[in-house]
């Protein structure tokens, strides 16, 4: 029986002749980096998404399947975590397209292991072809949709996935829906706000406190920009990223964001992805990519100690100096699980003591002038 599985590996020898042809030069960027253009639309589109997947949730491939007529569902991207990757169209197996028509028939994810007491036929050889410990495989579109399709994310080791990784997986083939109604139909694009929505519905349905807590900050970070002078097209790049810039803790693990106690030094590292995980998704949509920035750069500080990049003073965006003093204020006088929340007067006076070191001087002394003034939620008069 195993003489006729496919050879260990058989998916990256495609792969590598693809490469091979196409001259396909990995690039190591921040976001998803440039691929070669084709004359496949879709495909290049998909390609980008596989990438960005790979990234966000730190596994070891990503690869998208449409189902197509004469040979049924195809490989239209792949991505791999070390930088390769290629997007010429491959006839999936016969056995690996049966586990993708469960998946699409169904519209339930479908979990994979090698670690499973039990695997059948078709799941052990599917295993196999893609050379991995585990796979991940979520529909793509609906029933109504023209384009029907499957994201594969692939594990070696260990092989599992922890809880973010799952929903990042979710939610990225969510807006592979998204993506690909644009590329078949893109004269029916759906209005930009349709994007920002799918995003802020997907934190909202991970976590409702997080939701809340952004709609806050829109008010308030887009109140202290309009003091501080900034155009109406700014104050509104400001809005959406404070809506957004908690998107990438729906990829941290829950138990790491509902632990009491202090983080170890494994479990920050986890956390301090957050902002380039939300980034990164936010990136592929077009027009976001100032808010993408914001995104990225909320948790620099200004004396240059913060993260990911460690940027420093005017270095970081105008819009994340905003969103850092109103975060705080936010998460002093709201609480978390590992601290109870404080008045308004005691995170003032915090806020005033770090101006110059994790906050903007400048930009402290407006907000607190505007909540002297107005209070934090002017609608409610507080």
């Amino acid at each position: 029986m195993n003489a006729r599985l496919p050879d260990t590996g058989e998916l990256r020898r495609l792969v590598a002749e693809s490469v091979a042809k196409a001259g396909f030069e990995p690039t190591t960027s921040s976001f998803a980096p440039a691929m070669p253009v084709y004359e496949d639309p879709l495909s290049a589109a998909l390609s980008g998404l596989a990438t960005c997947v790979v990234s966000v949730t730190r596994t070891a491939f990503c690869k998208v399947v449409i189902l197509g007529g004469e040979w049924g569902f195809e490989s239209r991207a792949v991505a791999f975590a070390d930088g390769g990757g290629h997007i010429r169209r491959i006839a999936e197996p016969f056995y690996a397209q049966r586990l993708y028509r469960q998946v699409i028939i169904s519209g339930h994810p479908m979990l994979i292991s090698r670690e499973q007491d039990s695997l059948g036929l078709d799941e052990g050889r599917t295993l196999r072809y893609h050379d991995a410990n585990a796979l991940l495989l979520m529909a793509i579109g609906e029933d109504s949709s023209s384009v029907r399709g499957v994201l594969i994310i692939g594990a070696k080791q260990p092989a599992h996935f922890h809880d973010g990784q799952l929903r990042l997986a979710g939610l990225l083939a969510r807006y592979a829906h998204s993506l690909v109604d644009y590329v078949t139909h893109p004269e029916a694009r759906p209005p930009l706000y349709d994007d920002i929505v799918m995003l802020s519905k997907s934190i909202e349905l991970y976590d409702l406190s997080i939701s809340q807590h952004s709609m806050t900050l829109v008010q308030v970070a887009e109140r202290l920009a309009k003091r501080l002078g900034c155009l109406p097209t700014e104050i509104k790049t400001i809005g959406l990223a404070a809506l957004l810039h908690d998107l990438g803790k729906v990829g941290v693990p829950m138990a790491i964001l509902q632990k009491p106690e202090p983080l170890s030094p494994e479990e920050w590292v986890l956390m301090r992805r957050h902002p380039e995980i939300g980034a990164q998704i936010v990136q592929m949509i077009t027009g976001l990519s100032g808010v993408a920035t914001i995104i990225q750069c909320h948790h620099e500080n200004f004396d240059g100690s913060g993260y990911p990049h460690g940027l420093k003073g005017y270095q970081i965006p105008l819009g994340s100096r905003i969103l850092a003093v109103v975060d705080a204020f936010e998460a002093i006088t709201g609480g978390r699980v590992y601290r109870p929340p404080r008045s308004a007067e005691a995170a003032l006076q915090e806020i005033q003591r770090c101006a110059g070191t994790q906050f903007d001087p400048q930009i402290v002394e407006a907000f607190v002038a505007l909540i002297k003034e107005e209070g934090f939620n002017a609608s409610q008069g507080e």
